[in-house]
């Protein structure tokens, strides 16, 4: 697979078992998982630093939505 169309992506998931799995699900599926945050803010700092193509959030992160 070409790098250049390896898809990179930020998780953002609090809790840590599965943010485990689904990044090693991503990355068993061809896909570069570049940062786990666990927090919105960390994500924010993350989105703003990182090249990020993509990134898939938890809708409900310590039991408060993200919106």
């Amino acid at each position: 697979m070409d790098t250049q169309a390896i898809p990179h992506l930020l998780v953002v998931e609090d809790e840590p078992l599965v943010a485990m799995d689904v990044s090693l699900e991503l990355e068993d599926a061809g896909a570069s998982v570049i940062r786990v945050a666990h927090t919105l803010a960390e994500a924010l700092a993350a989105a703003a630093t990182e090249d990020v193509d993509v990134a898939l959030l938890d809708g409900n992160l310590a039991g408060e939505p993200v919106d």
